[in-house]
Order: structure tokens, then sequence, then C-alpha cells
């Protein structure tokens, strides 16, 4: 709320006087600054310059919070594809590892089965019948069928997107 009013002189000994009537709204007892019209619209004028620079913030503020989220929005668009690249080979090695550790318990099972056959073998079996010699080339029949399994790659042969060393000139 704000009241300009003027000051104004009486009588013989230049009294000074400013009016102030109830149409003015001001209660009793409210306590009251006065200021030269100058000096007010000076603070006025910076009040006002104040909020312009405000509101020029405010906006400023928003714009940057929007480049920050298309920031995060693009950098989000860009590792997305990657990401899911690179989960999707992780899963592929984690496959190819359980499929390996599957052989290789497999084939700890074949050579436990083996050994405990050949030391089951006597003298008579290894010396005349030469039973050993089969139960070894079945042993490295069996390993070898294992081990050219078709479902199992090598880990490392395939290359990764963005390697200039498995790049073929």
């Amino acid at each position: 709320m704000e009241i300009i009013k003027r000051v104004k002189e009486y009588g013989e000994n230049k009294r000074q006087r400013i009016d102030i009537n109830k149409n003015d709204g001001l209660e009793a007892d409210a306590e009251v600054v006065i200021l030269l019209k100058d000096k007010y619209d000076a603070i006025k004028e910076d009040i006002l310059e104040l909020k312009a620079k405000v509101t020029a913030r405010d906006s400023e503020l928003a714009i940057m919070k929007d480049q920050e989220q298309n920031l995060k929005e693009i950098v989000e668009d860009v590792n997305a594809p990657i990401h899911e690249f690179y989960k999707k080979e992780l899963k592929e090695k984690d496959n190819h590892i359980k499929r390996l550790e599957m052989q290789l318990k497999a084939l700890e099972h074949k050579t436990n089965q083996h050994n405990l056959e050949l030391m089951g073998l006597n003298l008579f079996e290894i010396a005349i019948m030469r039973k050993h010699k089969k139960l070894i080339t079945d042993f490295n029949e069996d390993i070898a069928l294992a081990v050219s399994d078709p479902e199992i790659i090598d880990a490392d042969a395939k290359a990764i997107p963005g390697n200039d060393d498995n790049r073929e000139e």
C-alpha cells in the first residue's frame, strides 16, 4: 500500500504538516516511513529492475533445466543400444560358460569312469587280452566327440564393435 501526500506549511511559524485521513487506510499505532518522492521512485525503480533480473534468471534456469533433461535423454538414447548390445553379449557369454562348465563336468565324469575301469583291470586282462587299449581308444573317441561339439564356440572369436584391431583389411 502506498500513500503519497504533500507537505504543507501553516501559520506564521511556518509549521509543516501532512494530512492523513481515515480514507488513507492506516490503522491506529501503525508505523509509517516518510520518504522523499524522488527517493521513493528510485527505490521503486530498483525493485522493478531486481524483479526483471529475477524473472530473467528464472527463465534461464528453466532453459538450463530443459537442456539438462534433453542432454540426459540424448545420453540415454545413445547409451541404450550399447547397453542392450553388451547385455546381450554378456548373456551369450554366460550361456557359453554354462555350456563349457557342463561339458567339463561331463568330461570329469567320463575321466573318473575311465580311471575306475582301468583300475579294475587285472594283470591277465592287461597283459594277455590287451583290454586297456580298447578302453583308452573308447575314452579318446568319447573325448574327441565332446571337444568337437558344434554347440561350442570360441568365446574370443567374435569381434567387439568399435574395436579397430578386429577389422579386416
